[in-house]
């Protein structure tokens, strides 16, 4: 088998330490457990979180891309993606008190707190629970299995 070189970073030490094919599986594996209730939690465990983790720091660096390089913009409606996206979840609030911005805002602020928003619709500190130098934190009750939205 070949051995993959896997130069990409995520800022998130207990997922980028991984191979490219354990960071697909656990990608994989973690997406399902989210999406379908029928599947069981997983285990928690740091590589769990740690995954979750990467996914909210690569949107959050997509969504910084999308407002500061406005020169990247497409016709094909891409160059809004992350941002009609979280319009698109945070939208459902019913308890929202302020408008939502327009998709082609450049508000970092606007657009964090959406970004905010949205990872707490996970209930408990699913993805919480790894600090920012992607170490697991202390391990609590809540944080004993994944939850699921």
């Amino acid at each position: 088998m070949r051995e993959e070189v896997d130069d990409f970073e995520t800022g998130i030490p207990v997922f980028d330490h991984l191979t490219p094919e354990q960071k697909l599986v656990l990608l994989a594996d973690v997406a399902h457990a989210l999406r379908d209730p029928a599947v069981p939690t997983p285990t928690h465990t740091a590589a769990n979180e740690g995954a979750i983790a990467a996914v909210f720091s690569m949107m959050q660096d997509e969504l910084q891309m999308e407002i500061d390089m406005p020169e990247m913009e497409r016709t094909d409606g891409q160059s809004t993606v992350i941002r009609r996206m979280l319009l698109a979840v945070c939208g459902e609030a019913d308890e929202r008190e302020e408008p939502l911005p327009d998709e082609t805002s450049t508000d970092h602020d606007e657009w964090d707190c959406l970004l905010e928003e949205f990872k707490g619709t996970f209930p408990n500190p699913v993805y919480k629970g790894v600090n920012k130098r992607g170490q697991l934190a202390a391990p609590s009750a809540e944080l004993s299995a994944l939850a699921r939205p």
